[in-house]
């Protein structure tokens, strides 16, 4: 298969895909909003490793503990609330994914039903039974997985360099600028 047919078979995929998720529509804009937000949480540490050293440790009359210590507190309090979120994530994504293809199997079903007889007889069980679970069974990896992870490395790429910027805009224009050549 070429690039351009496959791009099109890819598109053409997902114009028949996504319909199935309007009947989800707020449970997919939570998860799209759970995804946002543990993406987002993890450039918390790095800020607040610059507030150690900027607003705790290094100030002109000596090192601050007692905002140290909330710091820190916060530091270590800022995974185990990721992680559960996280944890709720994966939880609503799995569920609506299953819901999603739930409703495509019972489609697939319906559609079977109204094939002829003729389809049937010469047509090998297997080959028919074969081609839905692996056709099903791609659709939900997209559905469950891939989907979730793509938005989730777009949002943690833009949200580090948001952090970089913050941290320092001119280590950010010579990180961007020299990313290329690693590749």
């Amino acid at each position: 298969m070429t690039e351009v047919s496959a791009a099109h078979a890819g598109r053409d995929t997902a114009r028949r895909v996504i319909p199935l998720f309007r009947p989800y529509r707020l449970q997919v804009e939570f998860v799209v909003g759970l995804i946002v937000l543990t993406s987002t949480v993890g450039i918390v540490n790095p800020l607040l490793i610059q507030a150690v050293f900027n607003k705790a440790l290094f100030v002109p009359h000596g090192p601050r503990l007692h905002l140290l210590y909330i710091l820190v507190g916060i530091m270590a309090a800022v995974p185990i609330v990721n992680g559960a979120i996280g944890i709720l994530q994966t939880y609503q994504t799995t569920r609506v994914g299953q819901q999603v293809m739930r409703d495509l199997r019972d489609r697939l079903y319906s559609h079977l039903e109204t094939l002829s007889l003729a389809f049937f007889t010469n047509t090998k069980t297997g080959e028919i039974q074969s081609r839905l679970a692996n056709d099903v069974g791609g659709v939900q990896s997209v559905v469950t997985t891939t989907a979730s992870t793509i938005l989730a490395n777009v949002v943690t790429f833009v949200s580090s360099i948001v952090a970089m910027i913050i941290i320092s805009w001119q280590l950010t224009i010579v990180s961007v600028i020299t990313v290329p050549a690693f590749f």
